[in-house]
C-alpha cells in the first residue's frame, strides 16, 4: 500500500480539514495516510482516533509582523524534519492542503523525486490576495499536480495541464434521522462559520433585522465561536442588542455535531464574501436543509438557483432579506428545495466524482 503524507495548516476543525479527512477516510483501503499537523494544533487526537499516524511540524504563518523574518529559516527546518520522517516511514507522495503552505515545495526542492500535490482551497481574493499570484506560480512550478476545489478556483489559477478540478465529497453516512420540513412552527435560521468579517455575519444580521420587522416568527443562530472572545464577535452582539434582537439572535461555539444542528434548522444561510467551495453549503444540501447563499464563487456550483436553493448577489443585504422572507413564509417551497438539493448533490458529488478522482490522480503520479 502506497503511503501519503498530508500536510495541514489547521489548528482546529475547519472546512479544509473536514474535507481532506473525509477524502482520506474514503481512500484508506487504497493508501496509507499520515498527517503532518502544526505543533499547537488541537487535531492530533481527532486524526489519530481515525486510525491515521501523525507527525508535528512548526509552520510560521505569514502576517504583517516581524515574525515574517523567521519564515524562510523555519521553512527549511520544517522541510528537513518532515523529510526525515518521510524517509523513515517510506512516504511515496506529499499532499499539501493549502496554497500558502510552501513546506511541500521546499521538500520537493530537497528531494526532487518526491511526488507533490498542492491543494488550492482559496480563491484569489482570499486573505493574502496580493500574494496569491506569487504562490500560485510557485505551486505550478514545483508541484506535480495542483488540485482546485471548484471551477471557480480553477479559473483563478493560470491555465496548466497540471491543474485538476476535484470537488469535496459528501458524507456516506448520517448520524441523525432523515430531515423533515416543519410546518406551523417558528423558523430557525442557522449560520455556520468562524466569526470574522469575510464570513458575512454582519450583513446577515442586517438582513435578518429587515426580515424580522415583517415576520417576527423567525430566529437566527450563529455557530462558529464564542463572541465574547473576539472583537468582531463583541461587535455583532452589540449590534444585535442595539437593535433589540438579543431575544431572537443567539451565538454558539463550534460543534462536532454540525449535522444535528443543521437538521434542527429550517434554513441555512451562507453569506460569505468569497468562498472557494463551501463545506457548509454542501452539507446543508446533502441533509436536505433549505439553503440561501451569496454568489461568492464556489457555492454557485453546488446547487441550481431557484430549483434547489436561492443564490443571492454578493453583498446584497436587501435581496438576502427578501430570500429569507420568501422561504420562511413558504413551507412548500422549502420542501421542493430540500428534495431537489439532496438529489443534486448526491449525483454531482458522489464518491466516484470526488474521492475516486483523487485516487486516480495519486496512482497516475506514483506510476511516473
Amino acid at each position: 500500500m502506497r503511503k501519503i503524507l498530508v500536510i495541514l495548516n489547521s489548528k482546529d476543525i475547519t472546512g479544509a480539514y473536514l474535507s481532506i479527512m473525509k477524502t482520506c477516510q474514503d481512500l484508506q483501503t487504497q493508501f496509507e495516510f499520515h498527517f503532518a499537523l502544526p505543533v499547537e494544533s488541537n487535531l492530533f487526537g481527532l486524526v489519530e482516533n481515525e486510525g491515521f499516524k501523525t507527525v508535528p511540524y512548526d509552520p510560521i504563518y505569514l502576517s504583517k509582523s516581524l515574525e515574517n523574518l523567521k519564515y524562510l529559516p523555519r521553512l527549511r527546518k520544517d522541510a528537513q524534519n518532515l523529510l526525515t520522517y518521510m524517509r523513515s516511514n517510506d512516504i511515496d507522495l506529499v499532499h499539501v492542503n493549502d496554497i500558502y503552505n510552501q513546506v511541500g515545495q521546499r521538500i520537493k526542492k530537497e528531494a526532487p523525486d518526491t511526488k507533490l500535490v498542492q491543494h488550492v482551497r482559496l480563491k484569489k481574493d482570499s486573505y493574502i490576495k496580493l500574494l496569491y499570484p506569487y504562490f500560485a506560480k510557485k505551486a505550478l512550478k514545483r508541484a506535480d499536480a495542483v488540485i482546485a476545489v471548484s471551477k471557480s478556483v480553477q479559473d483563478d489559477l493560470p491555465q496548466s495541464e497540471k491543474v485538476y478540478c476535484i470537488y469535496n465529497s459528501i458524507a456516506s453516512t448520517q448520524l441523525h434521522p432523515e430531515y423533515k420540513i416543519r410546518e406551523g412552527e417558528g423558523i430557525v435560521i442557522s449560520y455556520f462559520g468562524r466569526l470574522m468579517p469575510g464570513k458575512g455575519q454582519k450583513m446577515m444580521l442586517e438582513a435578518f433585522n429587515q426580515a424580522y420587522q415583517k415576520n417576527p416568527n423567525i430566529k437566527l443562530q450563529f455557530v462558529g465561536g464564542l463572541p465574547e472572545d473576539l472583537e468582531f464577535g463583541r461587535d455583532l452582539m452589540a449590534w444585535s442588542q442595539t437593535n433589540d434582537l438579543e431575544k431572537v439572535v443567539s451565538f454558539h461555539d463550534f460543534t462536532e455535531d454540525v449535522e444535528g444542528l443543521m437538521k434542527g434548522s429550517d434554513l441555512v444561510v451562507n453569506f460569505s464574501v468569497s468562498e472557494s467551495f463551501s463545506r457548509v453549503c454542501l452539507e446543508a444540501l446533502m441533509y436536505g436543509v433549505p439553503l440561501i447563499s451569496s454568489d461568492c464563487g464556489g457555492p454557485a456550483e453546488l446547487f441550481e438557483h431557484n430549483k434547489s436553493g436561492i443564490l443571492v448577489p454578493n453583498k446584497d443585504v436587501n435581496r438576502l432579506s427578501e430570500a429569507v422572507l420568501r422561504l420562511s413564509d413558504d413551507s412548500d417551497l422549502r420542501k421542493r428545495f430540500s428534495e431537489a438539493g439532496k438529489k443534486y448533490v448526491h449525483e454531482k458529488f458522489s464518491r466516484e466524482n470526488t474521492s475516486e478522482k483523487l485516487a486516480l490522480l495519486y496512482k497516475k503520479l506514483l506510476k511516473t
